[in-house]
């Protein structure tokens, strides 16, 4: 009990408003939370993240909380779909239309095609076959492949899919160019239409590979409409950035290229398996202005849509529900 009395206290005092009060407020709110986590089963990191301790009842109903999104992927996506999202082996398999990378599956990879693959790519990344969140991604660079027989011997049979490098296209790599800056597009599928419900720009931090939110990248939210960037970026510890910590990119303001017709190929893909209707793209622009397929989310997460501007969403992604 103590060490969740102790977790609490410090998901809370991560966010700088809570911060902001007195010793005797911030009792207040940690008990508060408390009775609202009896009571009515609120999550800590949703009280936390959304602020809830500033909002009232009818505020606070305004999000998508972890209960919500539960009842929504229940409801809307087809259980018996979801190993084609979980496994990335199959994922690329079922979408390789939008997949222009080169990638092999180690579970069942000969030497021969492992040994062929290596000798054409300049850069691969390893990730875990059914990993999230970009844990467990590592790259290794043709030139550091000294061994191919011990390399294969490590990951052969083992759950992990090589995948060649996307050259990231220009205007979008200059945010952070070690990671592949990609956008997170969430579409709800109702009666037979792909609905682009919100869209999300995420960059990686310097010297990081990977753009994730869960692994110190930034978020911002783009129009939908527009194409353009229209809040400040965010990340896990609350920060707040206009231009690019490291880069010194203006983030606030630039405009997604090819924006009309990503999401037109995104509505496109999210009609090749309907029954899985709630679905977070996280898709990339090529260096030929490709759009290049990274991977669905049948689960995904709302927070990097609602935490940006501190606005719930919940009344706009309940309607499709009620069709």
């Amino acid at each position: 009990m103590l060490d969740k009395l102790k977790y609490m206290k410090e998901v809370l005092a991560a966010n700088p408003y809570f911060r902001e009060y007195s010793p005797a407020k911030q009792l207040e709110i940690e008990l508060r939370f408390l009775v609202s986590r009896i009571f009515r089963g609120t999550a800590l990191i949703d009280y936390a993240q959304y602020s809830y301790f500033n909002l009232s009842r009818d505020g606070q109903k305004r999000f998508i909380d972890i209960r919500k999104r539960r009842r929504m992927i229940k409801k809307m996506n087809n259980p018996q779909k979801f190993d084609l999202f979980d496994s990335k082996a199959l994922f690329n398999q079922e979408y390789s239309k939008y997949i222009h990378r080169s990638w092999l599956n180690l579970e069942t990879a000969s030497f021969d095609e492992f040994k062929e693959f290596m000798e054409t790519a300049e850069r691969v990344f390893i990730k875990p076959t059914c990993g999230t969140y970009g844990i467990g991604i590592s790259s290794l660079d043709r030139s550091e492949a000294t061994d191919l027989a011990e390399l294969f011997r490590e990951y052969s049979g083992k759950p992990y899919v090589f995948e060649e490098e996307v050259k990231a296209y220009a205007d979008l790599e200059k945010f952070n160019p070690t990671s592949l800056n990609t956008l997170r597009v969430v579409t709800v599928t109702v009666a037979g239409k792909a609905n682009i419900f919100g869209a999300v720009f995420r960059m990686g931090r310097s010297g990081s590979i990977v753009d994730n939110n869960h692994s110190g990248g930034l978020s911002a939210l783009v129009d939908v409409d527009t194409g353009v960037i229209y809040t400040t970026a965010t990340d896990q510890t609350y920060g707040r950035y206009v231009f690019h910590p490291d880069s010194g990119v203006q983030i606030v303001g630039a405009k997604i290229p090819c924006w009309e017709e990503i999401k037109e190929k995104v509505c496109e893909i999210a009609l090749l398996n309907p029954d899985v209707a709630y679905v977070g793209w996280d898709i990339a622009l090529d260096s030929e202005g490709r759009l290049e397929l990274i991977e669905g989310n049948y689960s995904a997460d709302p927070d990097v849509l609602q935490k940006a501007d501190q606005v719930g969403k919940w009344n706009r992604l309940k309607q499709y529900e009620q069709r």
